[in-house]
């Protein structure tokens, strides 16, 4: 199916929904769903955006005026993760218990806005790999046109340039929780290391990164075409973290990739 064909499926497929509540991050994908919903559905359609204290709040913020920047009704909810014990722990399943989380909170929101139906940005890409937060959609009915639609993350981003959208190249960024090791707590302290760690790369110019949480070392993931300028940045990178209050800083040379906190659970983790 060519990628007209599969932006005209998923028209039809959330026009036939007749109503969305989207789970809106401000990422490439919701912000597809978000767009076509408004084109679809005009004020049958809102943007649901869920706070948990594990992302960061400029992320909050930019989503809420990515979405009003596309006409949206926008509803930010609070879900104060950190306050659930089974989270807070950081099991082998927390994003499973993080998603479920999330979606109750969204339902209950969109239920309040008189919407019966979530809709969400996965794709079909996003079954692939660890991905124990797809359960809880299933669980509780969310729709994911995208994947209906048979797009992947490819698709996205062409169809994303294709109507404008700003979103198109978008790097993903999961939650910061996903930097910190299972069976280590999470904690607000820990999560605001790693936000001011990542900020600090990202002004030096590094895209796509991450910095694991190992206590006092840091692991610093970037991509593979920026390994040798890491080392040539070392000093500043040094210097910077360790204002953070970490005590080492290492340079992960198998580079940037999702998912790799998972990989002593469930082996190396492809690079998306």
């Amino acid at each position: 199916m060519e990628r007209p064909e599969r932006l005209e499926r998923l028209r039809h497929i959330i026009r036939d929904m007749g109503e969305a509540a989207v789970a809106y991050s401000g990422g490439a994908d919701s912000t597809l769903v978000l767009r076509i919903a408004r084109d679809e559905l005009g004020e049958k359609a809102a943007a649901i955006i869920c706070s948990t204290g594990l992302m960061a709040q400029r992320e909050v913020e930019e989503a809420v005026a990515a979405a009003r920047g596309l006409g949206a009704e926008v509803r930010v909810v609070e879900a104060d993760l950190l306050a659930r014990p089974d989270i807070a722990r950081n099991p082998p399943d927390r994003c499973y218990l993080c998603k479920r989380a999330i979606i109750e909170s969204i339902g209950e929101a969109a239920s309040g806005m008189g919407l019966r139906i979530i809709a969400d940005g996965t794709h079909c890409g996003d079954e692939d790999g660890d991905r124990p937060g797809m359960r809880a959609l299933r669980e509780h009915g969310v729709r994911s046109p995208l994947a209906e639609a048979g797009m992947d993350k490819a698709d996205v981003r062409e169809v994303s340039r294709a109507l404008g959208l700003s979103t198109m190249s978008r790097p993903s960024s999961p939650c910061l929780a996903t930097r910190i090791p299972f069976g280590e707590a999470i904690t607000r302290e820990r999560l605001r290391q790693v936000d001011e760690a990542e900020r600090l790369l990202r002004q030096l110019g590094y895209g796509q990164v991450r910095v694991r949480h190992h206590g006092p070392i840091a692991r610093v993931e970037v991509e593979e075409r920026f390994l040798s300028r890491a080392l040539e940045d070392r000093e500043i990178i040094i210097s910077g973290l360790r204002e953070l209050g970490f005590t080492y800083v290492v340079l992960d040379l198998a580079g940037f990739r999702s998912g790799s906190m998972s990989e002593p659970v469930a082996g190396p983790v492809a690079r998306p």
